[in-house]
């Protein structure tokens, strides 16, 4: 039986960290990650510059995906794509799942 617990997607701004943690016997699952200016909202005020942004999931899956816990800084996230212009703020909207499961890193050795 696999038991998904499916949290809420969420805004991480420029100097936020994108941090995911499940229980013991679970793993992380990045489900959705987009980095750049979607729209207004927390970590952007008033109408300015929106609508560029690039998935990011494949990068922060292979960060955290398969772990019990992680943190990425967002502003890393800038070495790795730059989706809007360099003088525009960007930030970070994902959301993961913790599944049942054991990280490769807490399994023992046989």
């Amino acid at each position: 039986m696999i038991v998904v617990c499916i949290l809420d997607q969420r805004e991480f701004c420029q100097f936020d960290e994108f941090s995911a943690s499940c229980e013991e016997d679970e793993v992380i699952i990045v489900e959705t990650a987009q980095y750049g200016r979607m729209r207004s909202g927390r970590c952007i005020s008033g109408e300015g510059y929106i609508g560029c942004s690039a998935d990011v999931r494949v990068y922060l899956d292979g960060q955290c995906s398969g772990r019990r816990q992680c943190a990425v800084s967002v502003a890393s996230l800038t070495d790795v794509v730059q989706p809007c212009r360099r003088d525009f703020t960007s930030y970070l909207e994902a959301s993961y799942t913790c599944m049942k499961g054991t990280s490769e890193k807490t399994k023992k050795p046989s």
